[in-house]
């Protein structure tokens, strides 16, 4: 399957493919996603079916990589778009033409978007702890989300404090020790 960008060079970051992309309404379909997909490109102008795989962009197809999808998992679901970087040490690849072959003739690719904009990856925003010491008390104060847990020694064992709310107030007896963190 070839996919001609124009017969002028442009500046290619990403490719992303799938068999679905999880619109509803259009039916799901999780069929023929598996196997291997080799990633091709050149700088040959109106690159086409009748151009050859010689391994030189300048004279026809040139490999980028492959992806190889062996089985859906929990995590992964092949079927759905996956995005991939083709750039060239971080510097966009300027081609002609992108192309994806696959390992079997079964297999089905239904979307193939290039340029792609990414997904805001969801960045988990992490706790900050803060204790301080004033009148006999200590006070552990923490932002964002996580359970409060206390420990007699810095290697453990860790106790979870029921129903601990920032801020967290302790009255301190003199010798004793103790740490605290906050678990995710």
């Amino acid at each position: 399957m070839a996919t001609s960008v124009r017969s002028a060079t442009e500046r290619c970051r990403y490719i992303a493919w799938s068999r679905d992309n999880g619109n509803a309404a259009e039916g799901t379909f999780t069929d023929r996603a598996l196997g291997t997909y080799t990633l091709q490109y050149t700088t040959v102008a109106a690159p086409d079916a009748a151009t050859s795989d010689t391994g030189d962009a300048a004279t026809g197809w040139q490999d980028i990589g492959t992806v190889t999808y062996t089985e859906a998992l929990p995590q992964f679901t092949p079927h759905l778009r996956h995005r991939f970087d083709v750039s060239s040490g971080g510097l966009p690849l300027d081609a002609t033409g992108l192309r994806i072959k696959v390992s079997d003739g079964g297999m089905d690719i239904a979307e193939i978007e290039v340029n792609t904009a990414a997904l805001a990856p969801v960045v988990p925003v992490l706790p900050t702890l803060a204790i301080s010491l004033l009148a006999g008390n200590v006070t552990v104060s923490w932002t964002g989300s996580g359970d409060l847990e206390v420990a007699a020694s810095v290697n453990g064992p860790w106790i979870c404090v029921p129903a601990a709310v920032s801020p967290y107030t302790v009255a301190t007896s003199e010798g004793t020790m103790r740490f605290y963190r906050i678990r995710q």
